[in-house]
């Protein structure tokens, strides 16, 4: 796979210098890495919440997650009522449950135990 895309790599850069049009090199790596967000699940947050987050809401999320997980990502906003309050966040396989009903179903399994 590698040898795939360093063959590609090489194959484009020929043919901007055989064009002599490498001076577009950092605009396609921007393209490309735009591309790239928009097809990699690991960029993309799921945020569900008991209700409609404004659109602040959604960019304070955003922005917030981008600091923790020191990378751009496209937020995909759900509503789930079951929830009653607070937030889950899935990023690939991570999940951050924080939840009224998660808490809610933890002491219910301590007070059973």
């Amino acid at each position: 796979m590698e040898n795939e895309v360093q063959k590609i790599v090489r194959g484009l850069i020929k043919y901007l210098k055989v064009r002599d049009q490498l001076d577009l090199l950092p605009q396609i790596i921007r393209d490309l890495e735009k591309q790239a967000l928009r097809l990699a699940p690991e960029n993309i947050a799921q945020v569900t919440t008991a209700y409609q987050l404004t659109s602040l809401e959604k960019q304070l999320i955003k922005t917030h997650l981008e600091s923790l997980f020191g990378r751009k990502l496209a937020l995909q906003a759900q509503v789930d009522p079951k929830i009653i309050s607070g937030i889950i966040v899935k990023i690939a396989d991570k999940v951050i449950d924080l939840t009224l009903s998660k808490d809610l179903n933890e002491l219910t399994k301590k007070l059973r135990d």
